[in-house]
């Protein structure tokens, strides 16, 4: 399920997976000679690598630049400020106890190595441009620095847990030495229930006094509202979606529709059941495409576009939801807007600013 809903999901997740294994092949006494075990480490982390530069090869590659400087960025993963939020100064002191608690356990230690691997990857995404590590590196998360920052509660909890626990068993040895043997109404269960009832204390105290808005890590800047929010500029904006709600009531089941996906048309299968093409956020990466992004308002006038179109099926209908955007994670075709100056296409529906047009100019 977790390759399906996001492949890129299964790198960090194999890599902790492998991290934690090496750890144990490294400590067990299992007989292996230590060429045997580390013939297998060193095998398993080839094949592992090898997938990852084939998933990262297989997207559309890097759409996010570097936005942040190296002495930034480490100060970023030991204050958890990745893309320039506030520090989470009492995480972080929690995860750095955590972090010297696990390096002197030989159990918890393959921990350590995963918040390096993973800071080491918020390195690269921030700070670094080069195209090998851009591409080959970062290309299975299309080298967004939003995904990346995501992964690192995968080890800053479990790490600032570890710290808080071993706080918590040394301030209980502190008291139990004060108080003494004969007093024991702050014992074991006591104990836990306080350091509990602290730890709930200390997160919903840092949600309701620390709230962070999204940072614009490209602009510099942070969002006003929501980006959930259904407004005019959204990803989908209410007259966008409200069209593509209407779509199975216009054009038929059988009939194709194309459009700029990356402003938002992408979302009008899941939400008419029509196809809508293509039906991902990115457009396919082929001349053919190029030539209906960048010249399908030519349609009457240039032979390429009806030959182009013919290779994708004789779609019928286009949508224009405007030219598009030269930002991460989206795309500019002039081609697919300004119908209503051009022969050869037929303004079929129209909500607020958007509308969707019948090419008549290919008609067979």
């Amino acid at each position: 399920m977790l390759a399906l809903a996001q492949p890129a999901a299964l790198l960090p997740w194999i890599a902790l997976v492998l991290v934690w294994l090496t750890a144990r092949l490294l400590q067990a006494a299992n007989g292996w000679s230590s060429l045997r075990r580390w013939s297998v480490i060193v095998g398993m982390w080839i094949v592992f690598a090898a997938f990852w530069v084939v998933l990262s090869r297989s997207t559309s590659g890097s759409h996010w630049p570097p936005f942040r400087g190296k002495l930034e960025v480490f100060l970023d993963v030991l204050l958890n400020g990745h893309l320039r939020i506030p520090f989470a100064v009492g995480v972080s002191v929690l995860m750095i106890w955590g972090l010297v608690v696990a390096w002197r356990s030989r159990r918890l230690r393959w921990l350590v190595f995963g918040w390096a691997g993973i800071s080491a990857l918020y390195l690269l995404v921030a700070a670094i441009g080069a195209p090998l590590v851009r591409i080959d590196i970062l290309g299975a998360w299309y080298a967004d620095p939003y995904r990346i920052a995501a992964l690192a509660p995968l080890v800053v909890i479990p790490l600032a847990a570890v710290g808080m626990h071993d706080l918590v068993v040394r301030v209980g040895s502190v008291i139990r030495r004060r108080t003494g043997d004969a007093s024991r109404a702050f014992g074991g269960d006591t104990l836990a229930v306080s350091a509990l009832a602290a730890t709930v204390v200390f997160m919903v105290v840092l949600i309701l006094v620390r709230p962070v808005a999204m940072p614009a890590v490209i602009e510099g800047t942070f969002d006003r509202e929501s980006r959930y929010l259904a407004v005019s500029d959204s990803y989908l904006s209410p007259d966008e979606r409200t069209l593509l709600e209407s779509l199975d009531g216009i054009v038929g089941t059988d009939e194709r529709v194309i459009a700029n996906p990356s402003t938002g048309a992408g979302f009008g299968y899941m939400l008419s059941g029509v196809d809508v093409y293509p039906r991902t956020w990115s457009a396919p990466r082929t001349e053919t495409w190029t030539v209906l992004a960048e010249g399908l308002r030519n349609a009457a006038s240039d032979p390429a576009v009806c030959e182009a179109l013919h290779e994708y099926g004789d779609p019928q209908y286009v949508l224009d939801f405007g030219p598009g955007e030269n930002t991460p994670g989206r795309f500019e075709m002039p081609g697919m807007t300004d119908f209503a100056s051009e022969p050869g296409f037929e303004r079929v529906a129209e909500v607020g600013e958007v509308s969707l047009w019948r090419i008549t100019a290919c008609a067979r």
